[in-house]
Parts: structure tokens; sequence; C-alpha cells
């Protein structure tokens, strides 16, 4: 799962739990329909995805997972008003499918439903080179539907705010909600390694700047031979890495020294962070940055980028640096790996000042902004239909990995 599946997820189990009677799930079909999914069927089944990811099991969820969606989209009824005096909301985490401003327009014009999306970064706008260039044109769409049809909007960190209020329109209702932090990540003891090693977490891609770090690593194999540290990348392959992969599947210096786990399971990444010296963030750009809010909940010192997402959540704790100085991430690495490190010592004395907000917590300031903007809305009127724009975009499937 990738950051914004644990975002998902985290909202549709807490949901589950405080607000069951409040919950419906809707799916979307990229032909321009919303359609209910069975309710029980979709709240007995939000339960098992937590525990069978963490066990590194999700994959047998799938049959399951594809019959209720196909049960949404073939039997089950289109998206109604709900009964009762308060309008319904619409609530969207993932920012899929708000690229169909027509299609979420007439769904929020039949039911009635605020409109309440959270964000996550505008990165395809704002640094469209990292991606390709079908999903900068998607998100000024999303964007574009949001500052349309939104009652308010939630972000994950302020610094995600501030970039997106040029694309609002004036006097569109925010909240700024951290996202939470799990804490089985937490569960293991700390444990010291004979050999040291350094973890880095997150899809290979352009912004996560892999490169930085792979040629790192071969300018330490060349120095240090056998006593080079090793690097434990998580997370599966993006897009437009080939210098990366050709690193990662050609450069025999780094091979005995550099693992690639790919996707791992919660249990898996929680070993991993219990042994390492280190979580390596050199990013260019972030909205949140979860894996370095979760390290720092599981007592895993942080070394990472200076951009301000990382600054939020970070505060004073880890190590920040320029993700374009070499030299200032090899001493990092090198003075972290060391057996009695001062540097790290310092960072873990630093953390113990360290809090985090639970993912119980982010969700409940969720509802309350929501519950404010139901009350507000349903004394105005709703988007009439008229006003609707009428053709939805040809959204092409995501890009495959090159290998």
């Amino acid at each position: 799962m990738t950051g914004i599946d644990r975002v998902e997820l985290a909202y549709a189990e807490r949901l589950l739990s405080a607000a069951p009677d409040r919950l419906r799930f809707v799916a979307f079909d990229y032909r321009g329909r919303f359609r209910l999914l069975p309710a029980e069927r979709t709240a007995a089944f939000v339960p098992r995805i937590g525990p069978a990811w963490r066990d590194g099991r999700l994959h047998e969820l799938a049959p399951e997972a594809l019959r209720i969606f196909l049960l949404g989209l073939c039997a089950s009824p289109r998206v109604r008003p709900l009964p009762g005096r308060l309008r319904a909301a619409y609530l969207n985490v993932s920012t899929h499918p708000l690229d169909w401003t027509g299609s979420v327009g007439r769904m929020l014009a039949e039911t009635g439903a605020a409109f309440v999306p959270l964000l996550h970064d505008i990165i395809p706008i704002r640094h469209p080179e990292y991606v390709p260039p079908n999903w900068t044109r998607r998100h000024v769409r999303r964007m574009a539907t949001v500052a349309r049809y939104a009652d308010g909007v939630i972000f994950n960190s302020a610094s995600t705010c501030e970039d997106v209020r040029p694309f609002l329109r004036s006097g569109q209702r925010v909240l700024v909600a951290p996202l939470g932090v799990s804490v089985e990540r937490s569960t293991p003891a700390r444990r010291e390694e004979t050999h040291p090693y350094f973890l880095c977490l997150g899809t290979i891609e352009p912004r996560k700047n892999h490169i930085l770090l792979l040629t790192l690593w071969r300018a330490l194999a060349n120095r240090l031979g056998p006593t080079t540290p090793r690097l434990v990348i998580v997370g599966g392959r993006g897009w437009e890495n080939e210098q990366v992969l050709d690193l990662l599947d050609r450069c025999p210096v780094i091979r005995p020294h550099v693992e690639e786990r790919g996707r791992a399971s919660d249990a898996e990444v929680a070993q991993l962070m219990a042994g390492a010296r280190a979580l390596l963030m050199p990013s260019f750009a972030e909205g949140f940055g979860l894996p370095v809010a979760e390290s720092l909940a599981s007592g895993l010192p942080v070394v990472c980028s200076d951009i301000p997402a990382h600054r939020e959540i970070g505060r004073g704790v880890p190590d920040y640096l320029d993700p374009l100085d070499g030299l200032a991430w090899a001493q990092a690495v090198e003075d972290y790996g060391a057996v009695a490190s001062p540097r790290r010592a310092a960072q873990l004395n630093r953390l113990k000042g360290w809090t985090c907000q639970s993912w119980s917590e982010h969700v409940d300031a969720a509802l309350g902004f929501i519950d404010e903007l139901v009350a507000r809305a349903s004394a105005e009127p709703c988007v009439e239909l008229a006003t609707l724009p009428r053709a939805d975009p040809d959204v092409r499937t995501k890009p495959r990995a090159v290998r």
C-alpha cells in the first residue's frame, strides 16, 4: 500500500468505529457513475484489510474485494439523497476520481451532498518534471473540481495548505490536520545490528531522490569495501527511473551493500525500523512525509531533506540536509553508522520530546469539521444540474514502471 492507501484505510477503520450508522462507501466506475457499495459486506470486509496487510496476506483479499466492487457497479442503486434534515457529505481522501469534474458535480447535485476532500499535495502541478505529463493535466482538473464544488477542504499539513491556497476560491473553509501515525510500527524492541544498515522507505520515483543515495553508496563501497553499511530500500518501482533502476540492476559495486525489498508488509517494515541506524529521506518534494513521522514514532532517528513538509513533521528532531549536498549526506551516513555515534545519540535525546497525532485524533478532527460544514450546507441551495460541465476526460491508466 502507498501512503494514500494507508490514509484511506485509516479513515475507513475509524469511521466504521466512530460513526457506523452514518457511513456508506461508494465506488466510481470511471465511466462517470457513482454507485453505493453493499453496506454490510463492505463494513465486514474493511476490518480484515489491516491485519492482512500487516501479515503480508493482502493479496488473499483481492477476489472478495473485486466481488464487492462489481456488486456495487452492477447490483447496487445509484447514490441518492439520504432521508433526514441534514445533507449528506461526500468525503474523498484519495483525490480519485476528482478529475472527472462533471461526474462529481452531477453526483453532488443529485444527492444534495456537501463535498469535503482531503488534499495530500499538488506535486504534479508544482513539480511537473517528476510525473508523466498526463498526471499534471489530471491534477489541474482535480483542483478545478475542488475549487468549484468543495464546501471545505482538509489538508495533511500547513505547507500543503499554503501550496493549494492559490487554487481555492475566496472564503473556502479549510482544516489543517496532520496525518495520524499507526502505533503498530513502534511495537518491536530496538536492537543493535552487528553490521549497520540504513532504511529508505517509499516508492522508487524521481522526486524521492534515490539517485543520491545510490551514487553515495557506490562511493562508500569503493572506499570502505566489506565494511560499507547496508542500504535497505523498501518500496515498489515507480516511473521514469531508468538511471536508478540501472544502478540497482546493473551496478556490481553496490550490489553486495544495497538490498531492494520492494513492497513489504507493515510487520516487515516494523522489524527493519527496529534495527536500522536511521531512516534516510532525501526527497525533493513531499506533501506530508508519512515515513518520517512513522520512523520518529518508532524511535528511529531520521536524516531527511530540508523541505517544509519534513520541517513541519519533525520539528527540531531530525537532521535536515540539502537534497543536493552529497558530501553532507555521506558524512551523515558515516556519523550515524558508527557504533558509538554522538550525532545519533544527540538525535535520540531530542526524540524524547517529540509527539505525534493518532489516527483517531486526526479523523475525529475531520468529523468535527465535516459536521460544521454539513450544518452550514443544509441551509444553502445545492448545485444546479444545468450549471454542470457536460464532458468528462478520457482518463488513461497509470503508466507502467520502466524496468
